[in-house]
């Protein structure tokens, strides 16, 4: 039976409110959003010897995305409820829950964008039956209580390549590679490395597109031949290893997209930390427009806040850097694309799946408001940002500049 929507909850959450709930939008669904956030505090939590206890670990998949979680849900020695979830398709562990509610066998977890989660414990406790709600979006799903020894947070890796010739472990380390995709070059990077029990596991980052340590969950090497997919991504990597030149000569492939990449071990893979500075221009040098802007980025009722870092180069144009800034984890994400021509402003990205992302805004008579919408994977969302960081003292009309250049 559906979970009242006003009965008499007894709130669990006393001491959490400090929590930072980390989010990012995603262009999958609000719901796909809930638990794509940065690291946290770990959290533990069992199966209960009750089933009429919430608490325990739960496992569900979000179909339309297609993506698996695992919530977490514990009860301190005073009483009181904690929650965190994990993203097992891209690698993100144990993100707060900012509030927990329980009343019986009914639950509620409420996150700080304003949507919540609701669910009811099935008779024989296997099962809650859920559904996500923010604004006028409203998601069932299950969840199933699964046994926590199944599945392990992200382990530490140790990158040394393994002496073996026809061995997997051979190809631990760091690979940097640039993927050109309609003519547009995107950075990647694989970290490839041996666990404590001497499995060799890989994640791949995508500094260009926002996304990191997406797991690869199969890594095959015949002799010169390798193979490594990420299933819930629908990624596939396909070629061979020149060991004399040390490169990993790969084809791409993720649904209908397609394209070629060389990956040549490093020391240091690429991140996008480098986006994260100021100019380095004196402020006399720089764009109009130079500075950080943020603000409410509005779907459904599911309010996150958009930092959008525009920044000088030293020929006068602008890079645009985009997070969340209600997200401590954020990934500063790069456009490939910025245009401004007194006073409209348009941006534009390549998002982790290989679509299209866009903001377009038109600068008001202050100078210090960017109103527009911001479009990922046709979804509207009016965006409104003011600069929060001071103004620079150069004046440019127009300027229009592809993404940065790579390191």
């Amino acid at each position: 039976m559906p979970i009242n929507e006003t009965p008499t909850w007894t709130r669990a959450s006393s001491s959490n409110e400090a929590s930072v709930v980390s989010v990012r939008w995603r262009h999958a669904t609000a719901l796909a959003a809930l638990l794509i956030c940065s690291d946290a505090a770990a959290a533990g939590g069992t199966p209960p010897p009750s089933t009429n206890d919430i608490t325990g670990v739960f496992y569900w998949e979000l179909l339309n995305a297609p993506m698996q979680f695992l919530t977490r849900i514990w009860r301190e020695p005073d009483g009181t409820l904690r929650a965190t979830s994990d993203n097992l398709a891209r690698g993100n562990w144990n993100t707060p829950v900012s509030s927990v509610f329980e009343n019986h066998r009914d639950m509620r977890l409420e996150f700080e964008w304003g949507g919540f989660l609701k669910g009811t414990l099935n008779p024989d406790g296997s099962k809650l039956d859920c559904h996500y709600v923010a604004g006028d979006m409203d998601f069932p799903f299950a969840m199933d209580r699964v046994d926590p020894a199944r599945f392990s947070p992200d382990p530490e890796l140790t990158y040394a390549p393994g002496p073996g010739l026809d061995d997997s472990s051979q190809l631990c380390g760091f690979w940097n590679g640039t993927l050109d995709w309609n003519g547009v070059k995107l950075r990647q990077v694989l970290r490839i490395g041996r666990a404590v029990d001497g499995r060799v596991l890989a994640r791949l980052d995508l500094p260009d597109q926002g996304e990191k340590r997406i797991p690869i969950t199969t890594l095959e090497r015949t002799n010169a031949s390798v193979r490594l997919a990420s299933k819930s991504w629908g990624i596939v990597y396909s070629g061979e290893f020149a060991a004399a030149s040390n490169e990993l000569r790969l084809r791409f492939e993720m649904g209908t997209k397609n394209g070629r990449v060389v990956f040549h071990r490093t020391e240091k893979p690429w991140t996008t930390g480098e986006f994260a500075t100021e100019s380095s221009l004196p402020p006399s040098q720089r764009h109009p427009l130079d500075g950080v802007w943020e603000g409410p980025m509005d779907q459904q009722s599911l309010v996150l806040r958009m930092r959008l870092r525009l920044r000088s180069k030293p020929d006068g144009q602008l890079e645009a850097i985009q997070s969340m800034a209600d997200d401590s984890g954020s990934i500063p994400t790069p456009a490939m694309k910025v245009e401004f021509r007194s006073p409209r402003l348009r941006c534009e990205w390549i998002t982790g799946y290989m679509n299209r992302s866009s903001f377009q805004a038109t600068l008001d008579t202050t100078g210090r408001r960017l109103n527009g919408v911001f479009e990922d994977s046709g979804n509207l969302m009016p965006v409104a940002l003011t600069r929060v960081g001071p103004p620079s003292g150069a004046s440019t009309a127009n300027s229009s500049v592809s993404k940065p250049s790579q390191p």
